[in-house]
């Protein structure tokens, strides 16, 4: 099954055609008419059809809801489908590479054109979107999510629920705490707390200088330390 018939949804079903491993049974979602196809594929119901497919057999379940901006909307549809007893395939794009030395955990999923270096650990439902790039020795946490073209340099660390924007860069060796999100194009050069945002298109740490009056000056607009 794949829950959610969103865009991220209709990118997994072409995955999963693609890499050929699975059967795809249908459609799970909450929005979409019970008997409706997408790309193709049966619609078969909302939430409420999952145990009644676990009991038919189904055992496999692919989290279909990307969350970007809301990392725990991503949480809450594991939690669901857990409760109801299913288990989750890790997905490679065929067009993606991942070294035979990384690690990838269930729920993880890997669109095309991805790179997944050697002794990196993706751990649980984290997305590597396309283009993204996660070099070596790289440590994403639970439910992390690197937007189209985001690039993690060597021996990075993702702290649970962080999310990376689009073509964002983060340096070699930092680390980036949990429920932080990073903006679209941003270049992070040292380590961020836990729920910090830094603004899209600006570099962390913020740059200081001094003014005529002996005071420091924020030369942009400094991230907040909000849950992302």
């Amino acid at each position: 099954l794949v829950y959610g018939g969103g865009g991220h949804g209709q990118v997994l079903l072409d995955l999963i055609r693609q890499a050929g491993r699975f059967h795809l049974v249908g459609v799970v979602d909450d929005r979409l008419p019970r008997g409706d196809y997408l790309l193709g594929v049966p619609v078969l119901g909302g939430g409420e059809c999952l145990i009644e497919w676990r009991q038919k057999g189904v055992a496999l379940a692919v989290n279909g809801v990307g969350g970007i901006g809301n990392p725990m909307a991503r949480e809450g549809v594991f939690t669901q489908l857990e409760q109801a007893g299913f288990f989750f395939p890790t997905l490679v794009h065929p067009r993606a590479l991942v070294e035979a030395a990384a690690t990838l955990h269930p729920g993880v999923q890997v669109l095309a054109m991805a790179y997944v270096g050697p002794c990196v650990e993706v751990g649980f439902g984290s997305l590597l979107n396309v283009g993204a790039i996660a070099s070596h020795h790289c440590r994403l946490g639970r439910v992390t999510n690197l937007s189209p073209g985001a690039t993690l340099a060597g021996g990075v660390s993702l702290g649970d629920y962080t999310q990376i924007g689009m073509n964002a860069t983060v340096n070699v060796n930092l680390n980036i705490g949990k429920h932080c999100l990073i903006g679209n194009g941003a270049t992070v050069k040292a380590d961020v707390p836990d729920g910090t945002r830094v603004r899209a298109g600006h570099i962390w740490p913020p740059l200081h200088t001094t003014s005529q009056t002996g005071g420091t000056h924020v030369s942009q607009e400094s991230p907040t330390n909000s849950p992302a």
